[in-house]
């Protein structure tokens, strides 16, 4: 079995990859915080790819411009994992080389790992842990939507003869699907309301019956309570004979190999789309919401996850204090391309409102600018230039705009700037914009 994603390979370990596993793991600031020791020398990583890595779905993580091991991903299967003794559950365990963190390459890896998981396995919970201080690992969880369960004070840890406090996660896939936006059909109709959906969920016969009753009426056809089963257009399990094999856009998405019809150009025009959109505005409304999440991919924002992943902390810090004493401004709270000449404004610069609004879209970049900006408003003083100085506070007041105009007016970027510049927008970033007309 071979994995992809847009940047990664995901494959079974080799031989081979002894060279790079050691290179990676024999870092003391990988292993330890995971649960185990750094490896020894090149032999002692063959050894483990050899007896450690070899589990059914045992995965090198890998990139595909150079196919070599970054990391190592696995869903550890019933008999190997001790969160679990059900087969319909697992294990999800990871970790990544230190000169790939915060380029969000775990959580790309993991969230292909989790659909194939309830896709290709049939898994219907996956769970995760870590060690307490592992934030990283945290994180990953965080974004892949796994939800806290509970935390073990004392966690043994053998390979590190040490004792730990364990925190565990899981996720159904009920909530993958959910937040994935997997319930979303081919045509942009939410599953989640529809009722032959529901009767499945809750194995209702009777509201199987009505549904029947209801459906045949409307399409003068002879539908019986046992068509009514079905999981979800999109998400694995049964369909009703309609959604299976006669719905023309299912069937069209499908031999197009698309997602949703969000992804086919054609999606304006489709005349079968517009049957089901015309009547149900939401459908639409999904779908270009689908496409304006694939927009956002088309901007790289690793730049700004790379540079917060070492600072941010010290920038939070700071403005709890009262003061910013380091040099952070560019990548904490960025601007509109094109007000500053350095090389770095450049560099950090947001190219327009579409990225503005994939940055807030960010899972990372939103919460950290959303984390800094609420500590803002609990500062006493109302001078910005006494707490980041000068040009700073008027970088501020530029990045506070931008991101105003890019969420349509979120009440806590209008908050900073109400409170450091009695509500005033930047004019320049206003003028860049179009927006002061």
């Amino acid at each position: 079995m071979v994995l992809e994603t847009e940047r990664l390979i995901m494959r079974r370990w080799r031989e081979s990859d002894a060279k790079d596993l050691f290179l990676y793991a024999k870092d003391p600031s990988v292993g330890p915080i995971a649960g185990w020791p750094p490896h020894r020398s090149e032999e002692e990583s063959l050894d483990i790819i050899r007896n450690v890595l070899n589990g059914a779905e045992a995965y090198a993580v890998c990139l595909k411009e150079d196919g070599r091991a970054i990391g190592a991903i696995e869903l550890r299967l019933c008999g190997h994992t001790d969160m679990t003794d059900r087969e319909d559950e697992c294990e999800l365990g990871y970790w990544l080389g230190k000169p790939f963190w915060g380029k969000g390459i775990m959580p790309e890896a993991a969230g292909e790992i989790l659909r194939h998981a309830f896709e290709d396995l049939g898994m219907t919970k996956v769970w995760a842990g870590y060690y307490d201080g592992n934030e990283r690992s945290k994180r990953v969880q965080e974004k892949l939507g796994l939800r806290y369960q509970w935390t073990t004070e004392d966690v043994e840890v053998p390979q590190m003869n040490e004792v730990r406090v364990g925190h565990v996660n899981c996720i159904t896939r009920e909530e993958w699907a959910r937040d994935a936006g997997r319930f979303i059909a081919f045509c942009g109709l939410d599953c989640e309301k529809c009722d032959a959906r529901i009767a499945t969920e809750r194995n209702d016969d009777e509201m199987r019956a009505s549904v029947a009753k209801l459906w045949s009426g409307l399409n003068h056809a002879d539908i019986t309570p046992q068509m009514i089963n079905c999981t979800g257009c999109r998400v694995p399990g049964a369909k009703t004979p309609y959604c299976d094999s006669i719905c023309p856009i299912r069937q069209c998405a499908l031999k197009k190999g698309l997602s949703t019809c969000a992804g086919c150009g054609e999606m304006k025009e489709c005349g079968k789309l517009s049957a089901v959109t015309q009547n149900s505005p939401e459908a639409l409304e999904n779908l270009r919401e689908m496409r304006r999440d694939t927009a956002d991919r088309g901007y790289d924002l690793s730049r700004f996850l790379i540079a917060q992943e070492g600072d941010f902390e010290t920038a939070l810090s700071e403005i709890k204090n009262g003061r910013k004493l380091t040099h952070w401004m560019w990548y904490i709270f960025p601007q509109i391309r094109g007000l500053g000449r350095s090389s770095t404004s450049e560099y950090y610069g947001i190219a327009d409102l579409g990225e503005a609004r994939a940055y807030l879209r960010d899972a990372t970049l939103s919460s950290n600018l959303r984390r800094i900006c609420e500590e803002l408003l609990r500062l006493d003083t109302r001078d910005a230039r006494e707490v980041f100085g000068s040009p700073d506070d008027i970088k501020l007041c530029s990045s506070m705009t931008l991101f105003m105009l890019a969420s349509e007016g979120d009440p806590l970027f209008e908050g900073v700037l109400e409170k450091f510049f009695g509500g005033k927008k930047d004019p320049s970033t206003l003028r860049i914009l179009g927006a002061d007309r």
